[in-house]
């Protein structure tokens, strides 16, 4: 700085002081204004950002590191779960379809019922109504077994387990005409002793069958035991001339229904699956293996019923 002579520190100093005012003019400049207030817009925003960051998102994080493993849990069970899921509907829809084809070839389906050979010809109805005869024919001591085992464990007197073991010697046998007057027979004695008591006098048939229809419709215990509970029951429960709906009127029309005209005695000569009233006054003669066999089928759908009813009373 010493060897510096005066004007040059002279010219130094102006060269600053020129420098000075044209920052100056620069920083006051409206372009450069707009910039400043920009940007002091965007660090406000910025912080604002991160505060709401800070007091929502960290919480919200911390509750997804929480659920984390439950939610890995839940995708190994899913994953485990699908096959099983996916076979479950699948078995449905089967069941569903065969048992339209077996309504309309007169059966009632049956947890014996082979169903996987049934959709097969599902579009041969008197194909599937004869494979169905020689089916039981052919396997009918694997099926009684199995009805006798189901048999015993319900929840009913020992004359309605006998009264079935008899109607199933008397279908062995090919006293098939017998077998419907025992087990409607049967079925109304263990329905009278089960909701009425016991009592003497005809039953109340509409509050019997509105008793039955109240307390069993959406019952989740009607699928543990097979789909053919809630198939049958929807066959019992409505109308069989298809007025529609699911009533106390409607089950008696599949079922319970009196036969007062010449015309539906007609209808229910025509069908194999045993109308109560009709066979009870011998306004029809059910005298086939398969008349005899949906009796059995209705017989063993009542007594799991009557049961489950009793079973789950307090």
């Amino acid at each position: 700085e010493n060897n510096m002579d005066q004007d040059t520190v002279k010219r130094i100093w102006r060269d600053m002081e020129m420098a000075s005012r044209e920052y100056q003019r620069f920083a006051a400049s409206p372009t450069i204004q707009r910039f400043y207030k920009e940007a002091q817009y965007i660090v406000k925003r910025h912080l604002e950002a991160q505060q709401w960051l800070d007091e929502n998102v960290a919480p919200a994080v911390k509750y997804i590191q929480e659920i984390t493993p439950v939610l890995q849990d839940l995708q190994r069970f899913l994953q485990y779960m699908s096959p099983a899921i996916l076979k479950m509907y699948q078995e449905q829809d089967k069941w569903h379809i065969s048992s339209e084809v077996m309504s309309q070839a007169g059966w009632l389906p049956h947890y014996t019922t082979p169903f996987k050979d049934v959709s097969p010809c599902r579009k041969d109805i008197p194909k599937v109504r004869q494979l169905l005869l020689d089916y039981y024919q052919d396997n009918w001591c694997d099926v009684r077994s199995r009805i006798e085992d189901r048999l015993s464990e319900y929840d009913l007197d020992d004359e309605a387990k006998e009264t079935m073991k008899e109607a199933l010697v008397a279908h062995e046998q090919g006293l098939y005409r017998s077998v419907c007057p025992l087990l409607y027979a049967g079925i109304e004695r263990v329905m009278r002793v089960e909701l009425f008591a016991n009592a003497v006098g005809q039953m109340p048939s509409k509050e019997l069958v509105q008793g039955l229809v109240d307390d069993l419709a959406p019952r989740e215990t009607y699928t543990v035991r097979g789909l053919f509970d809630l198939t049958l029951f929807g066959y019992l429960t409505k109308d069989v001339i298809q007025r529609g709906g699911m009533s106390s009127d409607n089950f008696m029309h599949g079922l319970f229904e009196g036969v007062h005209t010449e015309k539906r005695r007609r209808q229910l000569e025509a069908s194999e699956i045993p109308n109560r009233h009709a066979v009870i006054h011998g306004l029809v003669v059910y005298s086939s293996a398969q008349s005899s066999l949906n009796a059995i089928f209705i017989t063993d759908y009542v007594y799991q019923v009557l049961s489950d009813l009793k079973s789950s009373q307090p």
